[in-house]
């Protein structure tokens, strides 16, 4: 299939056109500056275009032979207004009409959009200057606060989702962290993981060899998924798959049991 990924060179977009790209199709990837693109350029079937989806000739040229059309534009804060500020006016009503009625003219048989889903999210930091720069650009936006991952402060199934990017592979004890996470989500609840992990009895001397330094200055590189898995068992893996690095680097989806 020919697939329009309208927000694909950002994160998620990013794994999907790899996930697109294995399955065979081909992805086209607008994105307002190229650049931000330029490393999907590596799987042979995507092309990344500079284009400027919010105009509706730009949009009908875009989606005109495509199969799929698939948006993931979504932006997490606006200027003020009623009842929502110009910003998500623009990214989250009007671009969605813009694209649906793109496809509609251009016959395209599926619009999938994802976008943004207005959850309320929690961030924990344990660097005080990053939450001090959180804190100078939204004054007042208290979601990203210090905590230690390993012992929170909120009760048990607080939550409905968590997502740990590059954080087990850089606290202390990976184990405590993801029981701690366990303890947080409500029954059915899941964990999407991004890190670099050691498969079950791989040797990587080099990594293991450099881990005693790398620990100390930023990161792990001996942590074994699979064992740390063990010592959460209300959770259940779902997905696991490569993602970057000859797979060092994995995406892996937990759920919560009941």
């Amino acid at each position: 299939m020919r697939v329009l990924l309208i927000g694909g060179a950002g994160f998620i977009g990013r794994h999907l056109v790899g996930r697109l790209v294995a399955q065979g199709h081909v992805v086209h990837v607008p994105t307002r500056q190229y650049k931000r693109g330029r490393e999907l350029m590596v799987h042979p079937t995507v092309t990344v275009m500079q284009a400027d989806v919010h105009d509706d000739a730009t949009l009908d040229r875009l989606v005109n032979g495509c199969d799929v059309v698939v948006n993931l534009v979504g932006i997490l804060h606006s200027r003020g207004g009623d009842p929502f500020g110009p910003d998500f006016e623009r990214a989250h009503v009007q671009l969605p009409k813009r694209i649906a009625q793109a496809c509609r003219r251009a016959y395209t048989p599926r619009f999938i959009h994802i976008s943004a889903l207005g959850a309320d999210a929690q961030g924990i930091e344990y660097m005080q200057d990053k939450i001090a720069e959180w804190q100078h650009k939204h004054p007042g936006d208290n979601r990203v606060q210090w905590g230690d991952i390993e012992k929170l402060g909120f009760a048990d199934a607080s939550f409905d989702a968590a997502v740990l990017h590059l954080i087990l592979a850089v606290v202390p004890d990976p184990p405590a962290c993801l029981r701690e996470i366990a303890r947080l989500l409500k029954p059915g609840g899941k964990v999407l993981i991004f890190d670099k992990f050691l498969r079950p009895g791989q040797s990587a001397p080099l990594r293991r060899l450099a881990n005693p330094l790398m620990r100390r200055l930023a990161t792990r590189l001996d942590v074994v998924f699979e064992d740390t898995l063990h010592h959460a068992p209300t959770l259940r893996l779902v997905n696991d798959q490569a993602a970057i690095a000859g797979g060092w680097f994995r995406l892996i989806q937990l759920h919560r049991g009941e």
